[in-house]
C-alpha cells in the first residue's frame, strides 16, 4: 500500500500481469501515490517472492484457481473499502490483471467510481481451444497441472515478435523500451514458464469473461478506460481491445472510454510514451470522480 502525505484523492487498487508482481507496480503506484491517491495491490497467487520461495511460482492452485486469485482481489477490496469507507474507488488491471478485474466487475457489481483496464483482449473461441489442445496433450507428460512445457510458451507467445524484427530479444513485443526489457531480463521473479495448470486457470477465467449472460451482470453505470498499445500483438494489434468494448456494449455499459496509442505495445504503463498513458489515466479518474460529486 501506498498512502500519499495529506489527505488522499481517492483509492486505485491494481491487479498485475503475468509473470508480474506488486514491485514491478511500482513505478506506476508511486506516480500516482505523489498525485494523492492511495494505491494497494497484492501479489496474484503463483507471484512474487514468496510463490519462488514455496516453488509455486507460475501456479494458481490445485483447483479453482482463477477463483481464488479473483477472491483474493476482492478480499484486498473490502479490506481496504472497509478502512476508508468515504473515498473514491478505482479498480485498475493490466494484462492479466485486466481479466482478473473483468472477473471481479461481473461477480461483484459494486457502486465504484471506475475501472481501468490496460493490456485486454478477447481471444478468439479458437485460439483459446488451441491452447487448451496443447495443455491437455502434454499434462500427463509432463507432470499434471505443475507441470511446464516450452511447447505451450511457444503456442502463447511464439509469435509475438513477428511484426519486430530484427528483434533484440524475445521480449520486445512487451515494450518499445529496452532498458525496462532489460531489467524484466534480470528478474527472476518474472522469468518463468508458468504452469499447465496456471494456463487452464487463465483460460477459464478468460471464457467466463466473454460470455454474454456474465457480462450482462456487471453494474451498467461503472465506467471502464481501456487502453492499449495499437502495436500490442497480444492484443491483436487494437481487435482485441476494440472487441472488448462491443462486448461491453452489448451487455449495456453506458459509460466506455477506449483508446489505443500509436506505435506502443503491450505494456503500455512501461512504454517510451508511459507519461501520457499514466496522465490520460489521472485526468480520466478525476473527471469522474468531479462527474460524482
Amino acid at each position: 500500500k501506498w498512502v500519499p502525505e495529506g489527505k488522499p484523492k481517492g483509492i486505485i487498487q491494481y491487479a498485475h500481469g503475468l509473470c508480474g508482481y506488486i514491485e514491478t507496480a511500482t513505478e506506476t503506484a508511486e506516480w500516482f501515490c505523489s498525485r494523492g491517491f492511495i494505491f494497494v495491490a497484492n501479489d496474484a497467487l503463483g507471484h512474487g517472492p514468496w510463490a519462488a520461495e514455496t516453488g509455486d511460482l507460475g501456479y494458481f492452485s490445485d483447483s479453482d484457481g482463477w477463483t481464488h486469485v479473483v477472491n483474493d482481489f476482492a478480499f484486498l477490496f473490502d479490506t481496504t473499502r472497509k478502512e476508508y469507507p468515504n473515498l473514491p474507488y478505482f479498480v485498475f488491471g493490466n494484462s492479466m490483471g485486466s481479466f482478473i478485474v473483468r472477473t471481479f466487475l461481473i461477480r461483484r457489481p459494486e457502486n465504484i467510481s471506475g475501472a481501468i483496464l490496460t493490456g485486454t483482449s478477447m481471444n478468439p473461441p479458437e485460439v483459446i481451444e488451441g491452447g487448451k489442445k496443447v495443455a491437455y496433450e502434454n499434462l500427463e507428460r509432463k507432470g499434471g497441472l505443475r507441470g511446464r512445457t516450452g511447447k505451450l510458451m511457444a503456442f502463447c507467445f511464439g509469435h509475438y515478435n513477428d511484426r519486430f524484427q530484427p528483434a533484440e530479444t524475445d521480449s520486445d513485443w512487451i515494450n518499445r523500451d529496452h532498458k525496462q526489457i532489460e531489467a524484466g531480463l534480470k528478474d527472476p521473479l518474472t522469468q518463468f514458464f508458468f504452469t499447465i495448470g496456471l494456463f487452464l486457470d487463465m483460460t477459464s477465467g478468460q471464457e467466463y469473461n466473454m460470455r454474454p449472460e456474465n457480462l450482462e451482470k456487471m453494474n451498467k453505470n461503472t465506467p471502464i478506460l481501456l487502453l492499449s498499445g495499437a502495436d500490442d500483438a497480444a492484443g491483436e494489434f487494437g481487435k482485441g481491445p476494440k472487441l472488448a468494448k462491443e462486448a461491453f456494449e452489448n451487455a449495456g455499459m453506458r459509460d466506455l472510454t477506449l483508446k489505443l496509442y500509436d506505435g506502443a505495445r503491450h505494456d503500455i504503463l512501461k512504454e517510451l510514451n508511459k507519461k501520457e498513458v499514466h496522465a490520460f489515466i489521472l485526468n480520466w479518474i478525476e473527471e469522474k470522480i468531479k462527474k460524482r460529486t
